[in-house]
């Protein structure tokens, strides 16, 4: 029999081939990428991803960023599926040893009127294995190992992603709250400017025209105060959704670094396109994800073929009626059934067909996934060196429209600059001032995006819940 049914083994089974890593650029594209070489004596690239959140050396940052991730619901969902995958990895596990279990049964009987009533007692043990001979149980429990790697390498990237959203936001708030001191002054020159011009205009020396004109530019500048600070106090409240932290202690947490801007040199590129494979969760789950499917197809063409079981039951008992009684035990050993599916109206053959089908869209969600994480990585090098590219030229207008400022300023206390041409020196230096952060923020936001990219110094050795409760350290800050 054991001959027959391998033979039928290797005819009924198909070939399915393995999933193939796909295949990535042989290197970037784009500029400001560093040679994938790695110095003797330097941290690991993954190391460095993990130590980049405390080159800001910004304790709030670090707050929330933690707190984001406690709180995101994608996180916790995250963390659902990881369970859920756990415990479908020990029911397949399950699925190759042998069941047994425990029953006890006490009866009292009469089969007729006339005979005397029959009290039964017995104790017994029952157990059953199924032999696994054509891989069907195994291939099942190795698709729910992959699909629990996968919840694990999900509920990382999940990490990954509110990490980056939190300190992108937190990012775009400091900004905000320099820009608003920006407006704020910006403000207070055009007032001035407003009634230098209204006095000049009473003494007859400018047109009244002017003191209007004067007055609405005025006008315009406290209107954009006031919605530059209505958009901070939005953005500190979209951290407070964020975060789930009370308004008021976030508020004190962000109250000693107000209006400085996190800044930070981006990442390092030092790795290959296709090494993004071991870089990226997102990648791994993909990975998984087909390695599962594959599995299916397996388990699926297996069960189109013949299984074999055998259970057993092992006990002890009593009967008494009518004075007498009797004491033993009973074992059985069988039935040893062998089942064989032959006309299932083609429902088995329908079901190999999808888990194939299944396991060719994994393949390919894999592949594009990859293309994703690559173009991810390119588009953020581009945007990192646009914003090299811009940045002297940035700095200096800044510094140059600061020097003009001071050099009016020595010449207005000196009578030799009038004070309207001081406030226009001052706007023109405020305004360069703006544009600096601007640029600043965009830099900041691109160098997260690129974390993001390289996936924040993730590795398949990295811990997942509920085995640890402490932070991610490849998408948690370190605490400077």
């Amino acid at each position: 029999m054991a001959v027959l049914l391998t033979g039928c083994a290797s005819a009924g089974l198909k070939p399915v081939a393995p999933p193939s890593p796909p295949q990535a650029p042989a290197r970037w594209n784009a500029p400001a990428v560093m040679p994938p070489a790695a110095s003797v004596g330097t941290p690991s690239r993954a190391e460095a991803l993990q130590r980049w959140w405390s080159r800001f050396g910004d304790p709030a940052l670090f707050t929330v960023v933690s707190a984001a991730q406690e709180a995101s619901p994608s996180v916790s969902a995250a963390a659902s599926r990881i369970a859920q995958a756990r415990a479908a990895r020990v029911s397949a596990q399950a699925d190759l040893g042998v069941s047994a279990g425990l029953q006890a049964a006490a009866s009292r009987s009469r089969a007729s009127p006339q005979a005397p009533a029959v009290d039964a007692l017995g104790v017994g043990a029952q157990a059953a294995w199924e032999a696994d001979l054509f891989g069907a149980l195994a291939s099942s429990a190795s698709a729910a190992q992959a699909r629990l790697g996968a919840a694990e390498a999900g509920w990382h990237d999940a990490r990954l992603s509110v990490a980056a959203e939190a300190g992108a936001l937190y990012g775009q708030l400091r900004a905000c709250e320099a820009l608003a001191d920006v407006t704020a002054l910006d403000s207070r020159s055009r007032d001035e400017t407003a009634r230098l011009t209204s006095a000049a205009a009473r003494a007859g020396l400018r047109a009244s025209a002017d003191a209007a004109l004067a007055q609405a530019v005025a006008a315009q500048g406290r209107l954009q105060a006031v919605q530059q600070q209505a958009q901070c106090d939005r953005l500190l409240k979209a951290l407070v959704a964020l975060t789930a932290l009370d308004e008021a202690a976030l508020r004190r947490a962000l109250a000693p670094g107000r209006s400085r801007m996190p800044d930070a040199l981006p990442p390092e590129v030092t790795a290959l396109p296709g090494e993004l494979l071991r870089q990226r969760p997102d990648l791994a789950r993909a990975e998984r994800e087909a390695i599962a499917a594959l599995a299916d197809v397996r388990a699926r063409e297996a069960s189109a073929l013949p299984r074999i079981a055998i259970t057993g039951q092992l006990g002890v008992g009593r009967v008494a009626s009518a004075g007498l009684s009797a004491d033993g035990a009973t074992w059985s050993i069988g039935p040893l059934s062998v089942t064989w599916p032959l006309l299932d109206g083609g429902r088995r053959e329908a079901a190999t067909a999808a888990a194939r089908a299944a396991h060719d869209d994994a393949a390919r969600q894999w592949a594009a996934a990859l293309r994703q994480a690559v173009r991810e990585v390119e588009d953020a090098l581009v945007r990192i060196d646009s914003v090299r590219r811009r940045g002297d030229d940035v700095v200096r207008a800044a510094e140059e429209f600061q020097t003009v400022l001071r050099v009016t300023e020595a010449r207005w206390k000196g009578g030799l600059a009038s004070p309207f041409e001081l406030e226009e020196a001052r706007r023109s230096a405020l305004a360069a001032q703006a544009v600096r952060l601007d640029w600043q923020r965009e830099r900041l936001d691109a160098a997260i995006a690129l974390y993001r990219a390289l996936g924040g110094g993730w590795d398949e050795t990295a811990p997942t819940p509920p085995m640890t409760p402490s932070p991610l350290a490849a998408t948690t800050p370190a605490r400077p």
